[in-house]
């Protein structure tokens, strides 16, 4: 090999450079519609990686991106409601508190979309979906839970630890992980952009 990192369309298939080439293009356009802060930065750089065909190191990107456009969205409503530009409902009036919401790191993602989502900031059918994506790729891939990440949570069954530790050693062929990555990657990252896209028009346009 010569150490040159190739292009996602030399090494997919055309139906499958198709999907990152369209990914690309709707990264890019979401992001001045990005809520300030890392976020943007990260999208970039998942545009980058997909650019090159390296959908794991996509998908890692992705994952943090969505809980950075939950917590800039939260600042971002806090600083228009303690400005007075912005009217937060009253179920909502916790948002004015920009310390307990973003900068607390013990209040749980739930927390912060529901609150996003009682002050019309997030989509009410997009915060099940966010969770999903939370629990299902960014806890896992975050931790290095693998297996988790590939077979989902493991159930309290057979020999405990040693039953997880067999299955583990089962899944560390590089081309097994690469063939799940690859059959799976594209969609989450979809699905998480859908979910960015859809609650980014709900950005504030003063956000000074």
């Amino acid at each position: 090999m010569s150490g040159l990192l190739r292009t996602f369309d030399q090494q997919f298939g055309a139906a499958t450079a198709a999907r990152i080439s369209a990914l690309i293009s709707r990264i890019n356009a979401l992001r001045p519609r990005a809520p300030g802060g890392a976020t943007s930065f990260y999208l970039y750089e998942m545009s980058c990686c997909l650019q090159v065909g390296l959908l794991l190191a996509a998908l890692h990107l992705c994952s943090t991106s969505v809980e950075l456009f939950v917590r800039a969205k939260v600042a971002l409503a806090a600083r228009h409601a303690a400005s007075g530009r912005y009217v937060v409902p009253r179920t909502a009036g916790a948002l004015t508190y920009q310390e307990r919401l973003e900068e607390n790191r013990k209040l749980k993602l739930t927390e912060l979309l529901t609150h996003l989502e009682l002050a019309g900031l997030f989509r009410k059918d997009d915060v099940a979906l966010t969770l999903d994506f939370y629990n299902s790729v960014r806890t896992p891939l975050a931790h290095g839970l693998i297996q988790r990440f590939a077979y989902g949570k493991p159930e309290a069954t057979g020999d405990g630890i040693s039953s997880t530790i067999s299955g583990l050693w089962g899944f560390t062929s590089q081309s097994e992980l690469e063939n799940f990555v690859e059959a799976n990657a594209i969609s989450q990252i979809e699905t998480a952009i859908g979910i960015l896209e859809r609650n980014a028009q709900f950005r504030m346009i003063d956000d000074g």
